[in-house]
């Protein structure tokens, strides 16, 4: 399954999150962002629309919601050391850091190698 970002005037894909069902949990596969002309451009004007929350986050947050709609139990990451995509984009030069992403999204590495992501609502 996939949530997509797309920047509306154009209908050009800005963001990709890949993700599954694992028991009772959803488990982030892959965050994908831009490689087009003008692509910095638009990330910058994305992120100082939504007050500073970058595209990638905004994915990840998108995410929590949806797993507490759906009524799942956990939403979970993979590591980057297990993110095979991440390792040959880095050859090409953009590093995809998915620690800090979920880590910067509240979640806590554990022993299993995955990041449960907290999606309950602070109050």
């Amino acid at each position: 399954m996939a949530l997509e970002l797309r920047h509306r005037p154009t209908n050009q894909l800005v963001y990709l999150l890949t993700f599954g069902k694992l028991d009772e949990a959803l488990l982030i596969a892959v965050i994908q962002g831009p490689n087009f002309e003008g692509s910095k451009e638009l990330v910058k004007q994305l992120t100082k629309s939504c007050h500073g929350l970058r595209p990638a986050y905004l994915m990840v947050e998108t995410m929590k919601a949806l797993t507490a709609v759906l009524g799942y139990q956990s939403l979970l990451g993979i590591p980057q050391k297990y993110q095979n995509k991440s390792r040959w984009v880095q050859s090409k030069r953009y590093v995809v850091d998915y620690d800090a992403i979920f880590a910067e999204s509240g979640g806590k590495r554990e022993i299993i190698g995955s990041y449960p992501l907290n999606w309950k609502v602070k109050k």
